[in-house]
C-alpha cells in the first residue's frame, strides 16, 4: 500500500477532515473524504489491475481437451473467464507467422502461434489469483489438456513503461487495432530487450509485465510497433539475444465482460469473412 506521505516532517491527515490546523503544505480540503485516502494521513494505491497472459507454444494437430478443435477450446476457457468476479475483458493475439501458415496450407500450426491476456479487477499475484477463480484452472484443463504445452503468466499491478494495455481491454479499444503487437516471454532475469523493438520504423511503445507464476519465463513484453509489419530477421534478432521467446502477433479477437464469448467471437469471424469477401469482388468499372 505504500508507506506515509509527509512533508518535511509533518504528517498529512486526510484533505477531507476539518482540522483547522492541517499543515498548509499538505493537499487542500474538500468537503467529502477524497478517495485514496485514510484516516492518519495514510494514502492508499487505487487498485491498477491484474493481467492474465495465456501463451500457446504447442497446438497439437488433435486437440488432446475435451472439445473439438483448439478454437474451441480457447474460446471455452475465455467464456469461464468471463465469468469469474472481476473479469474486466480480454483480447486473443494470432501470430504473423499463422497467418502465413494457413495462407499457405500449412495445416500445422507453428510454435507461439496464439496468446490471451486478460484485464482483471485488483492486483493479485499467482496463488490469490487461482485461490479466488477456483473454476479457471479446471476449464483450463478441460479445454487444453495436459499434452499442450502452454505457459500461464500472472502479473498484478500496472506494466513497467509505455502505455498499458490493460486499460484498452476495459475499454474494448482492441478490436480492428490494424497494428504490429510484438509478445516477448522473458527467460528469467534476462534484458527484456525494450531497446532493440524501439529500433523498429513504425515502433509506439512497449511495456513489461512482471510474472509472479511458476516456470521459466519471468516477464513478458507487450510491444506496439505500429503499421509496418516487422521482417524475420528482426524478430529473429530479438530472440537470438538469449531472451526468450518473441512473435509478431496481429488482434485475432477482442472481448468484453458483457456479451457471451461464442457469440462475440461468431460476430468478429463473419466481419473478418466479409472483409475478405469485398477484398475479392472486382472493381467496378
Amino acid at each position: 500500500m505504500g508507506g506515509l506521505d509527509k512533508v518535511g516532517d509533518v504528517r498529512l491527515k486526510c484533505p477531507g477532515s476539518r482540522d483547522k490546523g492541517r499543515d498548509r503544505r499538505s493537499p487542500p480540503p474538500c468537503r467529502k473524504p477524497c478517495p485514496g485516502w485514510e484516516k492518519g494521513g495514510r494514502r492508499l494505491t487505487k487498485a491498477r489491475g491484474t493481467a492474465g497472459i495465456h501463451v500457446f507454444e504447442t497446438i497439437p494437430l488433435s486437440p488432446p481437451g475435451a472439445f473439438g478443435s483448439f478454437h474451441e477450446g480457447l474460446l471455452h476457457g475465455l467464456e469461464v473467464e468471463r465469468l469469474q468476479e472481476g473479469f474486466l475483458g480480454a483480447v486473443t493475439l494470432r501470430s504473423v507467422g499463422s497467418f502465413e501458415a494457413e495462407a499457405n496450407g500449412v495445416e500445422e500450426e507453428p510454435p507461439f502461434s496464439y496468446v490471451n491476456i486478460s484485464a482483471w479487477e485488483g492486483e493479485e499475484d499467482h496463488e490469490v489469483f487461482f485461490s479466488t477463480k477456483e473454476d479457471l484452472d479446471f476449464a483450463y484443463e478441460m479445454a487444453h489438456g495436459h499434452e499442450q504445452v502452454r505457459h500461464h503468466m500472472v502479473s498484478p499491478g500496472e506494466p513497467r513503461g509505455g502505455k498499458s494495455p490493460l486499460e484498452a481491454l476495459k475499454r474494448g479499444e482492441l478490436l480492428g487495432l490494424e497494428d504490429y503487437l510484438f509478445i516477448g516471454c522473458v527467460l528469467g532475469e534476462q534484458d527484456a530487450g525494450t531497446e532493440a523493438l524501439e529500433r523498429h520504423a513504425t515502433f509506439k511503445f512497449a511495456s513489461v509485465f512482471e510474472n509472479t507464476s511458476p516456470g521459466a519465463f519471468g516477464r513478458v513484453v507487450w510491444a506496439n510497433l505500429g503499421e509496418q509489419a516487422p521482417s524475420k530477421d528482426f524478430v529473429e534478432a530479438w530472440n537470438d539475444d538469449g531472451r526468450g521467446e518473441g512473435n509478431a502477433y496481429k488482434v485475432f479477437y477482442s472481448f468484453s465482460k458483457d456479451q457471451p464469448i461464442g457469440i462475440s467471437a461468431a460476430l468478429q469471424d463473419k466481419r473478418r469473412a466479409d472483409e475478405a469477401m469485398a477484398a475479392d469482388q472486382p472493381a467496378e468499372a
